[in-house]
């Protein structure tokens, strides 16, 4: 019988992405993930739904940062609150080498870029919820939450192939593109 260990669901994931940098996200397994932790594979299920799961973990975390630290004040539109609430939880995954390889690892599979798309509507959809909660309406708050979410998607994947600067203001950054962008996209209308 394995004995209990603090930290399990860290353990867990530690070795599934050592494993999945040193042989490839498909070549591995649940048993090969539990295993290289010290644990069993019913102890992987009891942390994790699936394999996937695994490298996706700090996503969730991620979402509820961005809500706590979401709080929109008369100084800026909800936009811009949101992307700074984005850019707030960011300093957490300010890791450019880690990003990079995570990046590739999901790169790699087309299975884990479809739980990618999936796990961001998922979090725009909370963060929508927590705009509602804010007073926004329902429309709004969704197309908020959903344009911030691109933003900052578009910010970490520029961020982790050529980091510059830190991730928090990466973010920032690109919301000042995202703004041009939609104002040009008007002046090319009006021409």
């Amino acid at each position: 019988m394995v004995r209990w260990e603090p930290n399990a669901r860290g353990r867990l994931q530690q070795a599934a992405m050592e494993l999945f940098f040193e042989r490839g996200y498909d070549a591995v397994t649940v048993t090969d993930i539990a295993e290289r932790a010290g644990m069993t594979k019913g102890s992987f299920f009891n942390h994790f739904g699936d394999k996937p799961e695994v490298v996706f973990a700090t996503l969730d975390t991620f979402a509820r940062d961005v809500v706590a630290n979401l709080t929109v004040t008369g100084a800026q539109n909800a936009l811009e609150a949101t992307v700074s609430a984005f850019a707030k939880a960011a300093t957490e995954l300010d890791q450019p080498d880690q990003a990079r390889a995570v990046r590739a690892l999901i790169g790699s599979s087309p299975m884990l870029q479809e739980r990618e798309r999936t796990k961001m509507a998922v979090a725009a959809r909370t963060i929508g919820d927590a705009l509602t909660a804010q007073g926004l309406r329902m429309g709004d708050a969704l197309f908020v939450a959903h344009t911030a979410t691109l933003v900052f998607t578009t910010a970490y994947e520029n961020w982790s192939t050529e980091p510059t600067t830190d991730l928090s203001s990466t973010v920032r950054a690109t919301l000042d593109d995202f703004l041009q962008a939609v104002e040009a996209s008007g002046e090319l209308r009006n021409t």
